[in-house]
């Protein structure tokens, strides 16, 4: 084997004019354009662009909504129990009230029929 036959690639990259150095040098520059080019490919895709961000508005329309939901349950859980705290304690008021209610909602059904 000659010197030149075991010379390895690191040895050939550092000699500009051996033709496997050049060989390398074009592919690295090959990949580092098709890189490039591929960026500059998306950056120029407006539809898909457009696509990615109306995915992820809706992405986070559902989060906002299932947080909304899960508090509205919370709050209406909480209701529940102080609506049935109040009815254990004084279950007569909690009667008369929603009685009274009642004969309200009568009495503006009764006004309205007769307009």
């Amino acid at each position: 084997m000659s010197d030149q036959d075991t010379t390895s690639s690191a040895g050939a990259a550092a000699n500009p004019r051996d033709p496997e150095a050049i060989r390398e040098e074009i592919d690295r520059t090959r990949e580092d354009m098709g890189e490039t080019l591929d960026a500059l490919g998306a950056k120029l895709d407006v539809k898909a662009q457009a696509k990615a961000k109306a995915d992820q508005a809706k992405t986070q329309a559902k989060a906002t909504a299932d947080h909304a939901k899960v508090q509205a349950q919370t709050l209406v859980s909480q209701g529940k129990e102080q609506a049935q705290v109040v009815y254990r304690r004084q279950p007569k008021a909690v009667i008369v009230g929603a009685g009274a209610v009642l004969a309200i909602i009568a009495g503006l059904l009764v006004r309205r029929a007769r307009r």
